[in-house]
């Protein structure tokens, strides 16, 4: 199986279905992809707008390998570091599955997974770095102000998606 699609996998367990919490700053979510990026997609594709509680799994497909996986540079990945730099973004955003990334290599901080910051993850065991990036995560997570609401499931999805992660390795 292709790692992107065994990432999908382990992510879409944690993901869940439709939701629209008024405590998400995301809004309305079906899947771990919120309106805005749904509403985006569909624009792109010369697509009527729709609730994304009605999205398509190959939609759904494309959404998560463009918008996450590839600009994560997952493909380029170790494996399990890929898995979980992959739910990260989906569940936190690009941006920020990277500066934890930085952050825990030691390097400057800037969201972009370049040349550097791929030189750096090289030269980590797999195994050291996922144990750093979950407890950076953690870190993240515990900080947010919306803990108090969804930190129980966060917890537990970091321990899913570490357990699979280190079983990958």
């Amino acid at each position: 199986m292709h790692a992107f699609e065994k990432c999908c996998r382990e992510t879409l367990k944690w993901e869940g279905g439709w939701s629209n919490d008024p405590y998400d700053p995301g809004g309305a979510t079906m899947h771990g992809i919120v309106q805005k990026e749904y509403d985006a997609y569909r624009h792109r594709k010369g697509l009527a707008p729709q609730s994304v509680r009605y999205i398509e799994r190959a939609e759904e497909l494309e959404i998560y390998r463009g918008n996450y996986w590839a600009p994560a540079r997952c493909d380029e990945l170790p494996v399990g570091v890929d898995m979980l730099v992959w739910d990260y973004s989906v569940n936190s955003g690009c941006g920020q599955a990277i500066k934890s990334l930085q952050r825990v290599l030691g390097l400057s901080i800037d969201g972009h997974l370049g040349t550097m910051t791929m030189a750096e993850v090289a030269q980590w065991a797999p195994l050291q770095l996922i144990r750093a990036y979950m407890d950076e995560r953690r870190r993240f997570l515990r900080s947010l102000k919306t803990f108090w609401r969804f930190g129980a499931g966060w917890m537990s999805r970091c321990d899913g998606v570490e357990a699979a992660a280190l079983a990958a390795v």
